[in-house]
């Protein structure tokens, strides 16, 4: 039987209130990854004298980004055993996950079909594309798990960080900060400073890392100040 009335407009409207919540904790999540992934492929090598390609930090980024799994050892012994089709793989569904996550600020073509362009784009048209990423992206998997369990773990509902250790008789469950420190998924905090401040984060991060976007973006800047000037 079809509910109608007044039910089925509450129904309407408390599915569209969780699409919403769980669309801006998915963007928050995607973020915060992509931030954190950010930080460590562009700055981490430096401090080995070592210079990341635009590719491998995208590509670390992405996976950070996307990962939410803890497979970090399997995917770094894989991808240094077996090369480019784990690297393109992992990047795939990564990329995937974090545009599902994304939703809300990217509509349009399925997310698989977006990702396999992305995936292409990154390993043919980037320098560097995945190659210096074999062996160690699956950092980004862990790093990316880590990174999503604590997003969880600062929201009222909190996070199984413990898992399996049982607590109070139960082994999945939910621990996180202090209470006070905690904010509602997609409420007000999330929505109106996390959620911003990530997406500022991240962006920022990706100009000041990516090998060769920092002159593209003072070029565009000083252009863009000439035509204002005129």
């Amino acid at each position: 039987m079809a509910i109608t009335g007044p039910a089925a407009r509450r129904c309407r409207v408390r599915r569209r209130v969780i699409t919403t919540v769980s669309r801006v904790l998915a963007v928050s999540h995607a973020t915060s990854g992509a931030a954190l992934g950010l930080a460590v492929a562009g700055f981490a090598p430096r401090v080995a004298d070592v210079h990341p390609s635009p590719g491998s930090v995208l590509t670390f980024a992405a996976v950070c980004a996307g990962a939410a799994v803890l497979l970090g050892l399997a995917v770094n012994l894989a991808s240094a055993a077996w090369g480019e089709p784990v690297l393109l793989a992992t990047l795939f569904v990564c990329i995937a996950l974090a545009i599902k996550g994304l939703d809300a600020l990217v509509p349009g073509p399925p997310s698989l079909v977006i990702a396999a362009g992305l995936t292409y784009a990154v390993q043919e048209w980037v320098p560097g594309g995945t190659a210096g990423t074999a062996g160690w992206l699956g950092t980004a998997v862990a790093l990316g798990m880590v990174v999503h369990s604590v997003g969880d773990a600062v929201t009222e509902s909190g996070a199984p960080l413990l898992w399996p250790v049982p607590i109070r008789g139960r082994t999945w469950y939910p621990v996180g900060g202090p209470r006070v420190t905690r904010f509602r998924t997609g409420g007000a905090v999330e929505s109106w400073l996390v959620a911003p401040a990530l997406t500022v984060g991240t962006v920022v991060l990706a100009v000041l890392v990516i090998p060769g976007v920092l002159p593209v973006f003072l070029a565009v800047r000083d252009q863009v100040q000439r035509l204002l000037g005129a």
